[in-house]
């Protein structure tokens, strides 16, 4: 049996791929689809029905806490 410190065989040109622009890709799709989406229902509880909630202001925190914890904040090519 293999000791569990055994390290593979990796091909390095394998290893030297990244997937950070198809995740930063995705995660900026979503990001921005969340951002829309809060923006139509802020549009549609404030601007037309006149009636904010405090579900309205946990929303917009959400939204706000996306720009905080973005991957791109983070040093991700070391």
């Amino acid at each position: 049996m293999a000791s569990p410190s055994a390290q593979p065989n990796l091909d390095p040109s394998w290893v030297a791929e990244s997937n950070l622009p198809q995740i930063l890709a995705v995660t900026g799709v979503f990001n921005l689809l969340a951002l829309i989406s809060v923006g139509l229902r802020l549009y549609a509880r404030i601007g037309l029905l006149r009636t904010p909630g405090r579900d309205d202001f946990m929303m917009v925190l959400a939204v706000v806490s996306i720009f905080f914890f973005h991957p791109t904040q983070f040093d991700l090519h070391t």
